[in-house]
């Protein structure tokens, strides 16, 4: 279904994109497109989708933050280990 999808809006969006059937071809679409978009089924979809995004998000954050030693807390540095031991200056 998703691929349907991404297939009737990329032929779309590719028509608009290199048609040379004037304004009135143009306006046709573009309204058939507002409808679409319009329709509560797409509307769900796309509420979905952005819940989804939102979640990946912030786990991703999450995941980050941890490799870098960071808490979930604002304000807060990370922690830098100390050099080691072979990098000491020696007089």
């Amino acid at each position: 279904m998703k691929r349907t999808l991404y297939f009737v809006a990329g032929v779309a969006a590719g028509y608009v994109l290199g048609a040379r059937a004037g304004r009135q071809r143009y306006e046709q679409l573009r309204d058939l497109a507002k409808r679409f978009s319009e329709r509560p089924a797409v509307q769900e979809a796309a509420g979905i989708v952005q819940a989804k995004a939102d979640e990946l998000g912030n786990v991703a954050k999450r995941k980050v933050r941890s490799k870098m030693g960071l808490s979930n807390g604002v304000g807060h540095k990370p922690v830098v280990p100390p050099p080691p031991a072979s990098a000491a200056i020696q007089p």
